[in-house]
Order: C-alpha cells, then sequence, then structure tokens
C-alpha cells in the first residue's frame, strides 16, 4: 500500500480521486450558464445529477484496444 511518509496517508486512490474531480469539473463548465445561477433550491440537485451524469458518461467512453503482434 504507498504511503505518504509523512503523514502515513494511503495514496492508492489519489490518482482515481483526481481524474474523478476534473472530469466533474469538466461537466459543470459544459451546464448552461442559467442553470449554476437559478436560484430555485431544487435546480442544485438537478445540476449535480447532470454534472454525475456526465462524468460517469465521459468516464465510460470505450478505449481503443490495441493489438500485440502474434508469436
Amino acid at each position: 500500500m504507498p504511503m505518504n511518509g509523512r503523514m502515513g496517508l494511503d495514496t492508492t486512490l489519489l490518482e482515481h480521486w483526481t481524474a474523478q474531480q476534473e472530469a466533474r469539473a469538466r461537466a459543470r463548465r459544459r451546464l448552461p450558464p442559467r442553470w449554476l445561477d437559478d436560484p430555485r433550491e431544487q435546480m442544485g440537485e438537478v445540476t449535480d445529477m447532470y454534472v454525475e451524469l456526465f462524468a460517469n458518461v465521459e468516464r465510460a467512453k470505450p478505449v481503443a484496444l490495441r493489438r500485440t503482434p502474434e508469436h
């Protein structure tokens, strides 16, 4: 288990967490500004749900597989 020597923190999930935060930030930037400025209480929940949806869709994009040479 990778540990940060000074604080003794497990850093195993840091890369995953950082990528998730970046995906959420990109998703939030895609939202219409009027959604973010909407004063209705429920709109905060709506925007949060869309941000999570967009971040999950981005994460689920297929990855191109590389063929390995046959021996």
